[in-house]
């Protein structure tokens, strides 16, 4: 006797790159959201963290009466960036004590 394929279970193969083509979209868009989220929250921690140095060189400026040379008078040297990067502390006023301006080769890296 010969079975009959008339009514068989399954997926068409048109249903299955529907389905393929839905979850990818939405992978994607959920990718996009978590990366926003990763840099968001990095940027509020380097936030948080130039705050806390800039009290700490604010009360080391307070204590010595002057601004420390580099972040390692306040103990701070080895601190990175969320993005591992360490920061670059520049004391302007002694470092340029005949000029306001800042030096030219330091502009726009950084600064605190």
């Amino acid at each position: 006797m010969q079975k009959s394929f008339s009514h068989q279970s399954g997926f068409t193969l048109l249903e299955v790159i529907i389905a393929t083509t839905i979850m990818a979209v939405i992978s994607m868009i959920s990718a996009s959201a978590y990366t926003g989220y990763i840099e968001t929250t990095k940027v509020s921690q380097g936030i948080s963290q130039i705050r806390a140095l800039s009290f700490l060189i604010d009360d080391y400026a307070l204590d010595n009466g002057e601004y420390p040379e580099n972040l390692r008078d306040i103990g701070n040297e080895n601190i990175k960036d969320p993005w591992g990067k360490p920061y670059i502390y520049l004391n302007l006023k002694n470092n340029n004590p005949d000029n306001d301006e800042p030096d030219n080769e330091h502009t726009g890296c950084c600064t605190l």
